[in-house]
């Protein structure tokens, strides 16, 4: 196809893509906000997080500090006229049975059964003294809203107050064990996280939203915390970019990405300071300590997530939980929109598609079976670098820490382990070799079979994706490789294959994003993160799968690209028809 019909297909494309948002895309919604006074009292606020964070400085799983906390936690709670709980577990940390490890939360009944949680851990890593900000800051503000809410008329909605253990580790181990434990599970309606009142001044409080694998906050939750939060400082809200990036990595740290995994819809506040570089350098370390706190910083926090609380107790019922949107401005796409917009995305890549299978002789269908198997040798090869990938991380060898999410200011982020790291690409090699043995897979298959099957397979897959899940990280990740490919086509000129090569790599951007992320709105040590929380198994085998596959035809559809336009007097018995890694390297 030429380059000017190319150019209107990509133009028509999106022409569709506006107007399908403009007449899809519909009005958030708003809810009724608290309006009357708020009862919360900084001066009590701040007593309680001295207290907690001068008399047990050391609240990690290593110290008895972190037992004696929750003692006097539960004590805190009982004064306030609560009935209070505790729930106790054990987990595995860094190789070793951790055990006494301890929630303790307080239940205020309301007139309905279905439970507002307020939940906020206390511990804290080995490593860190106080932990006043992360996260002193939102136990003495979950303490106060506790008092504040028991001192007044019964709420509509039942509440608890949560304090929780080991959230430094794994999937937030504490919340995990209350949902599947407590049996208040199928009571919660939404969950509030508080984690945590930031260092030094605060800019504003931003809503994290992601969930851990897969969800994501609905948008009612949403609007309702964004309306609470702007009387008392500025709500930071996510961007669609960034939205549609968190979908797509699905990567938390706070414990509201528990409670969205399991479709509880819940939320995160978390302070952000207006100097960030300045709370970077004492996050985490010895250095949150009391002092940094400023009253009005916990002022804000307190006020905000009170007239949050106060404000899902004026709802007469909770809304569906829709988590497919996307928000743009006032505006949100709904679930059938995400997903026509994605598909008219595929336009060029469909077109390519059908017009390369135009250009295949009849007699294709042997060769494209062997190409199918070049790319299952690929995929188990990768399955193969996956699972020793995750038994050395069994066996310690691989890491030996704290399990996923990885903290800040931890060492194991400071440098990547080479030799393991090897050990997995070379398992994956050898294993390729091995694999196209066993299957017989002596010749090369044409550049136009091999085109035609790796779009073929793309364009299903992530129509797949699309329905099974709105789609999002398929475009994140492939959205370049989506718009770029179609355009590439064999060429005897050496600028032209030059050309083909570089449209080609722009598949890889999205993942060069990821390790080294140009915007302050994505942490540095993502890409890191992104491996071990692999290496830990937190993503589903089904999105491990799928990215196998992906993989294996990029690195299928790169070769061929470079080739020279392929000769008609050509016959099948000449080995020049063929094209591999091999060729490219020679030629």
């Amino acid at each position: 196809m030429k380059f000017r019909y190319w150019f209107l297909c990509y133009f028509l494309m999106l022409i569709l893509i506006f107007t399908t948002s403009y007449f899809a895309s519909q009005k958030s919604p708003q809810f009724p906000i608290y309006q009357e006074d708020l009862a919360f009292q900084t001066d009590l606020a701040m007593m309680y997080l001295t207290a907690l964070v001068t008399g047990f400085p050391r609240r990690d799983y290593l110290h008895n500090g972190r037992l004696e906390a929750a003692t006097w936690l539960a004590s805190e709670f009982r004064a306030s006229g609560l009935e209070v709980y505790t729930q106790e577990f054990s987990v595995e940390i860094a190789g070793k049975k951790v055990t006494d490890l301890r929630n303790v939360y307080a239940v205020l009944p309301g007139v309905q059964s279905k439970a507002v949680l307020v939940v906020g851990h206390y511990d804290i890593p080995p490593f860190v003294r106080q932990g006043a900000a992360d996260n002193g800051s939102g136990v003495a503000t979950i303490l106060e809203l506790a008092r504040i809410f028991a001192s007044g008329p019964t709420p509509q909605w039942t509440m608890i107050f949560m304090t929780s253990d080991c959230q430094e580790y794994g999937p937030m181990y504490g919340s995990s064990h209350f949902l599947k434990e407590s049996g208040w599970k199928e009571h919660l309606a939404a969950v509030i996280s508080l984690d945590f009142a930031n260092l030094g001044e605060m800019k504003g409080i931003e809503i994290e939203m992601s969930g851990w694998q897969q969800n994501y906050t609905p948008l009612w939750l949403r609007q309702i915390a964004l309306a609470s939060i702007t009387p008392e400082t500025e709500a930071i809200d996510a961007n669609p970019f960034r939205e549609w990036v968190d979908r797509a990595l699905a990567i938390t740290t706070a414990e509201h990405g528990i409670y969205l995994h399991s479709r509880i819809p819940a939320l995160n506040l978390k302070g952000v300071p207006k100097h960030s570089n300045w709370q970077a350098r004492y996050h985490h370390t010895t250095g949150d300590t009391i002092g940094k706190i400023l009253p009005k910083t916990i002022d804000h926090y307190g006020r905000a997530a009170e007239r949050l609380l106060r404000s899902l107790q004026l709802l007469e019922e909770f809304p569906p939980t829709e988590m497919s949107y996307l928000k743009v401005g006032a505006y949100y796409l709904p679930a059938w929109a995400i997903r026509l917009i994605q598909l008219l995305f595929l336009t060029p890549l469909l077109i390519r598609t059908l017009s390369a299978w135009r250009r295949t002789e009849r007699d294709y269908l042997r060769e494209v079976g062997r190409e199918l198997r070049y790319l299952l040798a690929s995929v188990l090869a990768g399955a193969l670098g996956y699972f020793i990938l995750r038994l050395l991380m069994e066996k310690g060898l691989f890491f030996n820490n704290e399990l996923f999410p990885v903290l800040q200011k931890k060492p194991l982020l400071g440098y990547q382990q080479i030799i393991p790291s090897l050990v997995v690409l070379a398992t994956a090699i050898i294993g390729y070799i091995c694999f196209l043995r066993l299957l017989a897979l002596p010749r090369e298959v044409r550049v136009e079979i091999r085109q035609a099957t790796s779009f073929t397979l793309m364009l299903l897959l992530i129509i797949m994706t699309i329905f099974l899940n709105a789609g999002f990280t398929s475009l994140a990740f492939l959205l370049p490789s989506i718009l770029s490919w179609p355009l590439l086509s064999p060429n005897r000129s050496l600028w032209r294959r030059g050309i083909n090569l570089l449209i080609a790599l722009s598949g890889l951007i999205p993942i060069i994003l990821l390790i080294y992320p140009p915007s302050a709105y994505i942490d540095a040590n993502l890409g890191w993160q992104f491996i071990i929380a692999i290496a830990y198994g937190h993503y589903p085998h089904r999105a491990i799968l799928l990215s196998l596959v992906f993989i294996a035809i990029f690195f299928r559809f790169i070769p061929s690209v470079l080739l020279k336009a392929t000769p008609p007097s050509l016959t099948w018995g000449n080995k020049k028809e063929y094209f591999s890694w091999k060729n490219v390297l020679h030629k």
